[in-house]
């Protein structure tokens, strides 16, 4: 496993807002969609994703 932390971009926003969480997770976390937006209008927010190689896994 290779682990690379990047910023969401426009080259990657949408693969980020096409993942999800399982359906018990969803009641614990906010959908990507919504915490890119979030990022957009709100301070101090930096929006990241995480890679395994060149695969997407997770965005924080």
């Amino acid at each position: 496993m290779k682990l690379i932390f990047k910023e969401i971009d426009r080259e990657n926003w949408e693969e980020c807002a096409d993942l999800t969480v399982s359906r018990e997770q969803g009641k614990y976390v906010a959908s990507n969609c919504y915490s890119m937006l979030q990022a957009r209008f709100e301070e101090e927010l930096y929006p990241l994703s995480i890679y395994d190689g060149e695969v997407m896994v997770i965005q924080l």
